[in-house]
């Protein structure tokens, strides 16, 4: 356990960016206070759920998240190059 946290420790000082952080938290709380306003997920996703729709909505409801994350993220760390990867969009 001590070796669990001594490795999280080491990560957040080597990661650690006030922006970053700051970004990430700020939102989430936007989006977790919107779906319980909107009921977003019982409105649109569950009754689509099984049909060929339903796993288009579904797959942007959770790609949308993260890369409305990860591209503030890199231009912040000045990394938007590896948007223009291929690798990078074959991962996804």
């Amino acid at each position: 356990m001590k070796e669990i946290i001594l490795e999280l420790k080491d990560f957040i000082k080597k990661d650690f960016n006030i922006y970053t952080y700051s970004y990430t938290i700020l939102f989430l709380a936007v989006s977790v206070f919107l779906n319980y306003k909107f009921r977003f997920e019982d409105t649109i996703i569950d009754p689509n759920f099984g049909s060929n729709i339903g796993m288009f909505i579904y797959f942007i409801y959770f790609l949308s998240p993260y890369l409305l994350v990860l591209i503030p993220i890199l231009a912040i760390k000045k990394k938007l190059y590896i948007l223009k990867k291929r690798e990078f969009w074959i991962k996804i």
